[in-house]
């Protein structure tokens, strides 16, 4: 199920997949710490935002466009990097899409709160979800809910991955975000 082909034909899409390969053939950006789910290792996950950032300067410029209208997202561990980013460098990310992951709330990092007023962010995590528990999402749409961020928050009855009505909500939201800030 891919996204891209629901999207305006004014989106460039970079998918871009975690540095670290894992025995069961996939990627991964981080390691967690002793403490397990919700604690990436710290180290690890700033190397991985710095690795994100100079992509995204890359990014700006191979491509015309605008950085200030710069979303990221989406599963899981992306989502993780994508919410990180965004408040760690709310200025570099107009918004984040976060799909079955989280918000490393407890990581100690800077993160910049108060810099979010008006950043859309939409989080969609499933109830049945055995990886990312949804008491994550709930904790990372409470988190968001006092920044002033301009949140969509979903939930759906399906475990650790991304369905169909997700990418609807996904599209439909960036859409509109879209249709919103363009003549």
């Amino acid at each position: 199920m891919t996204l891209a082909p629901r999207l305006d034909d004014r989106f460039i899409i970079v998918s871009a997949r975690g540095p670290h390969k894992v025995l069961w053939g996939g990627y991964r950006w981080y390691d967690l710490d002793s403490r397990g789910l919700g604690y990436p290792d710290r180290e690890q996950l700033q190397a991985a935002t710095d690795r994100l950032l100079r992509l995204m300067e890359e990014i700006a410029e191979a491509y015309p466009l605008d950085p200030s209208r710069l979303f990221l997202g989406v599963f899981s561990a992306g989502a993780v990097m994508s919410g990180t980013l965004a408040l760690l460098h709310p200025e570099q990310v107009a918004g984040a899409a976060m799909l079955g992951g989280y918000l490393p709330l407890h990581s100690e990092f800077p993160f910049r709160p108060a810099e979010l007023v008006g950043h859309p962010f939409l989080i969609g995590h499933g109830t049945d979800d055995r990886v990312i528990p949804v008491s994550f999402a709930r904790a990372a749409r409470d988190y968001l809910a006092e920044t002033g961020a301009a949140l969509t928050y979903r939930e759906y009855a399906i475990d650790h991955q991304v369905g169909s009505a997700q990418i609807d909500d996904l599209a439909a939201w960036i859409c509109g975000i879209l249709a919103s800030v363009t003549p």
